[in-house]
């Protein structure tokens, strides 16, 4: 898990790290230069988390439950309950950048790919359910 140090940065200096940050952003003008400098800037650990938490909301907004959101993507129910709050009490970008990617039709394509693969884990967890 990522940790933050317990000192504290004084507040101007942080209000500038994130704008630099916020600025790294716009620079990346393909989504090959994202990942690139995605790669670049976090670990694999904190890929994983963001690549989680983006997927959960997805899977929360097509309406899937706890259990096979939690099932399908190995995080705890405390984990979608997290995102679950973020999007419902202020995330507005989240959701923002949510509808963009559900328009994509290589993201449809996901869709298809996830619910076969959850149908298919939920019958050979539950075989008598499905049968």
């Amino acid at each position: 898990m990522a940790q933050v140090s317990k000192r504290k940065v004084k507040p101007e200096i942080e209000k500038r790290m994130f704008e630099m940050l916020w600025s790294a952003f716009t620079k990346c003008t393909s989504p090959g230069k994202v990942q690139e400098f995605l790669n670049d800037l976090f670990t694999t650990t904190e890929k994983v988390i963001i690549a989680k938490r983006l997927a959960i909301a997805l899977m929360l907004h097509k309406g899937y439950g706890y259990t096979d959101i939690c099932e399908t993507l190995k995080v705890s129910p405390p984990t979608v309950s997290k995102v679950k709050d973020w999007l419902s009490l202020k995330g507005e970008g989240f959701r923002r950048v949510l509808n963009e990617i559900i328009k994509d039709e290589t993201v449809a394509q996901f869709w298809q790919d996830l619910a076969a693969t959850i149908g298919d884990t939920l019958h050979r967890k539950y075989p008598s359910k499905y049968d």
